[in-house]
């Protein structure tokens, strides 16, 4: 092969492997609010059912990411 065709498949490489990265940067972004939203359903609806006060237990933004894995 030559020099030139390897940069050129080279060139494909990064481009495909560029592709894939934005594609997983945006999904990423659209998950994890979806993921947000979901476990602080869970968790204020646990609560709920106690007949208790979310606010009485507070969770920060990550933990109730953590709490999709819960539910």
């Amino acid at each position: 092969m030559s020099e030139d065709s390897l940069k050129k498949d080279s060139e494909q490489k990064a481009a495909t492997f560029m592709g894939w990265g934005k594609l997983g940067a945006l999904a990423l972004a659209i998950s994890v609010p979806i993921f947000y939203l979901n476990g602080k359903a869970y968790h204020e609806g646990y609560l709920s059912y106690l007949n208790l006060e979310p606010s009485m237990f507070p969770l920060q933004a990550t933990e109730y990411i953590g709490e999709t894995a819960v539910a």
